[in-house]
């Protein structure tokens, strides 16, 4: 079992001073964060490309995965690209919304880097914090009323 399905983090989002929900209290990893279920670890997902988008203007499958898995932490940022464009059919400079609905297969695709392909079995919960998330059109001013 993957630490990312192990945490129930699919994307092996680091620990930060998010209070996400569902996120676990006392985390024993010490590097990822931890969450009650696969559920909470993909709308954190959503929730940090939606951050990405909106706060850091990272529109494109290119800009997200360099600022999720740049090459200074010793990714290979560039394969990483050609996967989620390839798993999502989509090119690595297509502009992006934060309500785009692809957001779900690029999360997808990114788990399958992160986790490895015992993701496979949480597709479900995927689909349950996607249906929760439901983009939305969402305006800059907006995001920092709801998330800073």
């Amino acid at each position: 079992m993957t630490r990312g399905i192990r945490n129930n983090n699919p994307l092996n989002i680091r620990i930060s001073n998010n209070n996400w929900k569902g996120k676990v209290l006392v985390n024993n990893d010490g590097a990822f964060e931890q969450f009650i279920s696969m559920e909470y670890g993909f709308r954190a997902a959503l929730l940090t490309i939606e951050t990405y988008i909106l706060k850091h203007g990272c529109n494109t499958i290119r800009k997200i995965i360099t600022r999720f898995a740049p090459p200074t932490d010793g990714n290979n940022t560039e394969k990483y690209i050609q996967f989620v464009c390839m798993a999502t059919n989509m090119g690595g400079n297509e502009t992006l919304s934060n309500h785009d609905r692809r957001l779900r297969d690029i999360v997808w695709a990114m788990a399958h880097i992160e986790s490895g392909a015992g993701v496979e079995d949480y597709q479900s919960s995927l689909e349950k914090a996607f249906d929760a998330f439901v983009p939305r059109e969402q305006t800059e001013k907006e995001y920092k009323k709801k998330y800073t």
